[in-house]
């Protein structure tokens, strides 16, 4: 019996929830894209890696070093404390990463978030936030290079009713175009809150306790 109270109690205390929703998805497999540079592409040989499937969203950049950006847009997202942005990211041939190197080094990726930067990482370790689950051959598109893919989840303070997002890649060393592309796929913005959710207590919950109560303190007298 005394485990059957224990039971209900903690279940009548058991009541709040946090409060979170998706407010964008997209794995590209629609047709539906980003802003600005960038195609709806074949995913080749990246297929089956890190989450990469069918087709993502592949930024080749206007001109030989030069800077082209992918943007998202949101409005509406409602009140929300902070966002989650999730995503699979491929790196596509010859990035040469944070290499200290004039020629050919330096190259980043960049998420700005309304103005903000939020993050700048390299494929070869990174800059404040990193990557994670690396995966490194040859997947397509050059077969003179390798490829690497990785997956990335970040969550950051957020309560603007709207937000514009810019995906994009620089470098001292960054070449662009064709030579060193990347792409997106399964790309989530997710908005929560801190706040709590209080589930309102059943009406026949006090007196449901109040029975068993008694009925602990009757089988407690017939022990004795």
């Amino acid at each position: 019996m005394r485990r059957l109270l224990t039971t209900t109690v903690l279940m009548s205390f058991a009541a709040t929830a946090a409060q979170a929703k998706l407010v964008y998805f997209n794995d590209f497999e629609g047709g539906i894209g980003l802003d600005g540079v960038g195609a709806i592409v074949d995913t080749e040989g990246y297929d089956g890696v890190n989450g990469i499937s069918g087709a993502f969203w592949h930024n080749v950049t206007e001109k030989y070093r030069g800077f082209s950006e992918s943007t998202l847009s949101l409005a509406g997202i409602g009140a929300h404390d902070f966002l989650t942005i999730s995503f699979d990211i491929a790196f596509i041939d010859s990035w040469d990463g944070d290499i200290g190197r004039e020629r050919y080094g330096d190259d980043f990726f960049n998420i700005v978030i309304d103005g903000m930067t939020k993050l700048v990482t390299t494929n070869f370790g990174g800059i404040g936030d990193e990557l994670s689950d690396e995966a490194v051959g040859f997947y397509g598109f050059n077969d003179r290079y390798d490829d690497e893919a990785y997956s990335y989840s970040a969550t950051f303070a957020h309560t603007s009713d709207s937000a514009i997002f810019s995906f994009f890649a620089d470098g001292a060393g960054w070449q662009g175009k064709m030579d060193e592309s990347w792409a997106i796929d399964n790309l989530s913005i997710t908005a929560g809150s801190d706040a709590v959710a209080t589930v309102p207590v059943p009406a026949a919950l006090p007196l449901m306790l109040a029975g068993l109560g008694a009925l602990g303190w009757a089988g407690r007298r017939r022990r004795t």
